[in-house]
């Protein structure tokens, strides 16, 4: 048995074009896909999301859509990954706007700011590793600046290949 139809019977737009495409193998031609890429946008799992997007691009803390990390940037990057799991890339207005904004915070050496209350000699690679997360899921693995923090992630691995949550600079 396969699950396939079942969870055709959802209503949420988005769910049912991840199934005919990724389950499915329909092309983005077939006509229930460009029906549903119409529909999707409405999709609650996405409006709801929407309406909560700051106008610089950003998400704050919003619970009811299960935005709980500490901070704006790791919040923004969540919803991106959200909204790039659905199917949503950088062609979308929404997507552009969060991208551009996790930018703008990134640090001259690639990396993404700690949040405020971390000591500023820790360095903590999940703060560059998570945006980067995000990022991707959009579309932007292979923009520049993502491959400068990639850089960044890279030279602060640890001699086993492991990344740390937290560890003090070497200074």
């Amino acid at each position: 048995m396969t699950w396939a139809p079942l969870l055709l019977t959802s209503p949420s737009p988005c769910l049912r074009m991840l199934v005919l495409q990724q389950l499915l193998d329909r092309p983005e031609d077939d006509e229930e896909v460009i029906e549903l890429a119409k529909l999707r946008g409405n999709d609650p799992l996405v409006s709801d999301l929407l309406k909560l997007q700051a106008p610089d691009g950003s998400w704050k803390i919003a619970d009811p859509v299960g935005l709980t990390l500490r901070t704006t940037l790791l919040n923004t990057a969540q919803a991106l990954a959200r909204l790039g799991y659905l199917g949503f890339d950088k062609t979308f207005p929404a997507v552009r706007k969060g991208a551009e904004y996790i930018f703008s915070l990134q640090e001259p050496d690639g990396s993404w700011p700690a949040p405020n209350d971390i000591d500023k000699n820790v360095i903590t690679p999940l703060q560059t590793a998570l945006p980067l997360r995000g990022l991707a899921l959009c579309g932007y693995a292979a923009d520049p600046r993502a491959e400068k923090a990639y850089d960044w992630l890279l030279s602060h691995r640890l001699q086993d290949g492991a990344w740390p949550t937290r560890i003090t600079a070497k200074g």
